[in-house]
């Protein structure tokens, strides 16, 4: 079997862990007495609770009377590479993975959800000068993202300067809304306009159950199995309907976005119904172009998963340089190890394919 190079793009940190950030000293002085204060639960794992409120909310089914033994965001809130990198190294190894960009658990993507923009920026500085630490053991491996306080733009800004000109992450990490604006918001081009400029690309990652910040599966999912089912493709599919029909990679014509977390599957269905929509209804959007010409010209990508049924079909329709692999260590439907060499083991894709999506793709999209 031929080896590829591969780089995960979607791993994940875990810094509510007691052993991640030290949030009282991280913040500082002012924010000291108000910094997110870790809620164990008697299984393992917790919550934070940061502004009066739990992030993120207790979930349906799973958060009530579960036994230790079935609760696996307690097991999946312990494996230590989530904050100690040279234990994630080591789990990169047994999973052939080469690099990681890695994102936030919960406080990096809750953060736009305050109602503080001034804490939240305050939290995101805490939070991307613990995760450049943690790179920085393995400069070479790990690569961060940077959190934003999106609902303070020209703090979130300024924040996202900072932390690629003088920490070295990667790009920007933004959850699928903002108080109930979209991600076409002109309030958000101030960040844009930065991302655009250090050539990093914006990337949205679905998330549930966090305040502040909407979610269209939230109220109508009475456990995890809807929850999960529901919000990640939903929320990515309106997220990317945003950014191409919204007018963002108009406004910002060099500006690359990936859609993280949510499946590939519905990437051929959602690109042709938003060009018929277009078609009908295309001049009450800003969209100077077919919505999948945007998808086409490689500026914007969207993870899988490694054993997704469809992922042939998906570059039967549309080519495999828009596909990211993600392994999405190590959350609660992850598995670990093994991803690597189930995808690159697959008989039914190509070794070109297989190569864009293991790690040719993302080294085009955060220019690794």
């Amino acid at each position: 079997m031929p080896k590829h190079r591969v780089i995960d793009a979607d791993g994940h940190v875990m810094e509510t862990h007691p052993d991640a950030v030290q949030w009282r000293d991280a913040m500082g002085p002012a924010y000291r007495d108000r910094a997110p204060r870790h809620i164990p639960f008697p299984t393992g794992g917790g919550r934070m609770f940061l502004e009066g409120k739990i992030w993120f909310e207790p979930i349906p089914g799973v958060d009530a009377g579960v036994p230790a033994e079935e609760d696996n965001f307690a097991v999946h809130s312990t494996r230590p590479g989530m904050w100690d990198p040279h234990v994630r190294i080591e789990d990169m190894d047994l999973d052939g993975i080469d690099q990681a960009v890695l994102f936030g658990g919960v406080l990096a993507l809750a953060a736009s959800g305050l109602d503080d923009g001034d804490l939240a920026l305050a939290l995101c500085r805490a939070y991307n000068d613990w995760l450049a630490g943690y790179c920085a053991a393995y400069p070479d491996r790990l690569k961060g993202m940077c959190a934003l306080p999106l609902q303070n733009p020209e703090g979130a800004a300024a924040e996202l300067h900072r932390g690629v000109t003088e920490l070295g992450l990667v790009g920007a990490h933004f959850p699928t809304n903002v108080h109930g604006r979209d991600l076409d918001d002109a309030a958000l081009d101030p960040v844009y306009a930065v991302a655009q400029d250090l050539d990093v690309p914006v990337c949205s990652h679905g998330g549930y159950l966090m305040p502040g910040i909407d979610n269209m599966a939230g109220p109508r999912s009475p456990n995890q199995f809807y929850l999960n089912l529901y919000t990640f493709p939903f929320e990515l599919m309106t997220a990317m309907s945003r950014f191409i029909c919204g007018g963002v990679l108009d406004r910002f014509p060099r500006l690359r976005v990936g859609i993280m977390e949510g499946y590939v599957g519905w990437l051929p269905f959602w690109l042709n119904r938003m060009d018929s929509q277009y078609e009908k209804f295309g001049k009450q959007v800003p969209a100077k172009l077919r919505p999948s010409e945007y998808v086409q010209s490689g500026r914007v990508m969207v993870t899988c998963d490694y054993d997704e049924t469809t992922l042939p079909q998906v570059v039967d329709a549309l080519g495999a340089g828009n596909i990211l692999y993600a392994s999405d260590y190590w959350h609660i439907d992850a598995k670990f190890p093994g991803t690597v060499e189930y995808l690159a083991g697959r008989d039914d894709l190509s070794g070109e394919a297989k190569g864009r999506i293991l790690g040719e793709n993302a080294a085009e999209l955060f220019k690794l």
